[in-house]
């Protein structure tokens, strides 16, 4: 995965969450590194991640796949 399959996603993200939830909640998150199907997130603060994890994991993690990246788990740090 690259920052521009990240980038893809963000757009596709954008469409499906709308304008509000993606600045509050999609926007914040960093792509900070793709290792082993891993994927990894920085964000700003845990509340943030958790929610993030709680709410918008499972549909991240299917735009990813639908982007062609090989990832088996996301982490929000």
């Amino acid at each position: 995965m690259t920052e521009d399959t990240w980038g893809s996603v963000q757009h596709a993200l954008q469409k499906s969450v709308g304008q509000n939830n993606y600045v509050t909640w999609i926007e914040p998150l960093r792509f900070a590194e793709f290792t082993n199907g891993v994927v990894r997130f920085e964000v700003p603060t845990s509340f943030i991640g958790n929610w993030v994890a709680r709410n918008y994991k499972d549909q991240i993690l299917k735009h990813l796949i639908s982007a062609g990246a090989n990832v088996n788990r996301i982490e929000f740090d």
